[in-house]
């Protein structure tokens, strides 16, 4: 019980000072010249180390209590929130995949730890960040497979993956057939 009032009594401080931070960098451009500054000298005097440890702390904590507290005032702005979330997800795939697209890299997009990041992808996609992954490259292989006549190996370079071995195998996992046996059977 008195861990539940400690960490409420941060919460309520925490949100004050997020509040009053919030208020501050709207007021002047003096105030927020002077914050900047601030940091600036924090990241000079620490080497930078510091500064980035810090913010990468507290992109970690917000991301984690935003979701929290929107469920808290109302449950439509938390699904818009995970909806958001999700749509910048698909989104950053959809624009990367083409290339060797790593789970790290899509976490500090979204502004999350990789753990963090790896447990909320599973919950909200149903599989993890790999399988869903091959997944929208063998989908578009088989687009490129149907309506191109492109070669395999080029389709296999224009969907991200690293070698046709690679293809061969996402395809079989997922189709159940090599890419040149569904070629021919969309063909016929």
């Amino acid at each position: 019980m008195k861990k539940k009032l400690i960490f409420t009594d941060y919460v309520k401080k925490i949100g004050e000072l997020m509040q009053e931070i919030s208020r501050l960098a709207r007021s002047s451009d003096k105030v927020q010249d002077e914050l900047f500054s601030s940091l600036e000298i924090l990241q000079s005097t620490t080497g930078g180390k510091i500064f980035l440890l810090f913010l990468d702390v507290s992109l970690q904590f917000f991301s984690r209590l935003l979701p929290i507290l929107l469920s808290r005032n109302s449950p439509s702005a938390a699904v818009q929130f995970n909806q958001n979330r999700i749509a910048k997800i698909n989104d950053y795939i959809q624009i990367h995949f083409d290339k060797e697209l790593k789970e790290k890299e899509v976490a500090d997009f979204i502004g999350m730890s990789t753990g963090h990041f790896s447990h909320y992808f599973n919950k909200a996609f149903q599989c993890s960040f790999n399988v869903y992954l091959n997944r929208r490259k063998v989908n578009f292989a088989t687009k490129l497979l149907k309506e191109t006549d492109f070669q395999i190996i080029d389709i296999c370079y224009r969907c991200g993956f690293s070698s046709p071995n690679q293809l061969n195998r996402a395809f079989k996992k997922e189709l159940k057939m090599t890419p040149s046996e569904y070629r021919f059977t969309v063909s016929d």
